[in-house]
């Protein structure tokens, strides 16, 4: 079973989710921060999940490249690739 993953939904969804967490937390432990930080925070934890689905590192990487060769118990940690 293949897999497509669209890199600009995972950006958008990881960028949403981790801004919306980090505001969370703001309002929870009421930091004083910047808007600038709490969506720069939010840009860096989405660059860093589309990182890590490119390159297909078993540290959560999403084994992309080879996701349609794969067959189950290669080896494949990504965390998208639980079918593989």
């Amino acid at each position: 079973m293949a897999y497509d993953l669209y890199i600009d939904v995972l950006f958008l969804m990881n960028f949403l989710m981790d801004t919306l967490l980090l505001w969370t937390l703001r309002k929870i432990l009421k930091y004083r921060g910047s808007p600038l930080r709490l969506f720069s925070g939010g840009l860096v934890g989405a660059l860093w999940a589309c990182a890590a689905a490119v390159s297909g590192d078993a540290a959560g990487g999403a084994c992309c490249r080879n996701l349609r060769h794969r067959r189950p118990g290669d080896g494949c940690g990504g965390i998208f690739a639980r079918g593989c």
